[in-house]
């Protein structure tokens, strides 16, 4: 879902001069955010499409990432996001081991999970398996 924006929400968009001279908005829309952007609220994270991982200073993201989409769009879309709860890194609720992926984050890649009790380790380095098994489960 898009959403358009327009010169009500404070917005700044170019310019066009009629005839007579007098400026007025030129066509008062900005279509953004759904393109490059996913905001997951089960998990409480916003996660760039592109990058495939969540974000949690979305200004500084788009300044430092998306050079290429200019300032007033970034300013549209950081604004759109920031009606969004995000929680605290450490505190992200992590999905069910081999539940439903998030499609933001891109497809899975294979990896090796504990099956220790009611574990759910993943990793996809070996070594660390291995050393998680060793001082987790002994």
């Amino acid at each position: 879902m898009n959403i358009c924006w327009d010169v009500q929400h404070g917005l700044q968009h170019a310019t066009s001069t009629e005839s007579a001279g007098a400026v007025t908005p030129a066509p008062a829309t900005v279509t953004v955010g759904d393109d490059i952007l996913s905001y997951e609220p089960e998990f409480k994270v916003l996660i760039c499409k592109q990058h495939q991982y969540a974000v949690r200073n979305l200004y500084n993201h788009l300044r430092d990432e998306h050079k290429t989409i200019p300032i007033v769009e970034r300013r549209v879309i950081v604004e759109r996001y920031t009606r969004c709860e995000l929680e605290e890194p450490a505190k992200v609720q992590l999905p069910q081991p081999l539940g439903p992926f998030i499609e933001a984050l891109g497809r899975p890649v294979k990896a090796l999970q504990c099956d220790g009790e009611a574990c759910g380790f993943i990793s996809i380095n070996r070594q660390a398996m291995k050393k998680h098994c060793n001082q987790a489960h002994d």
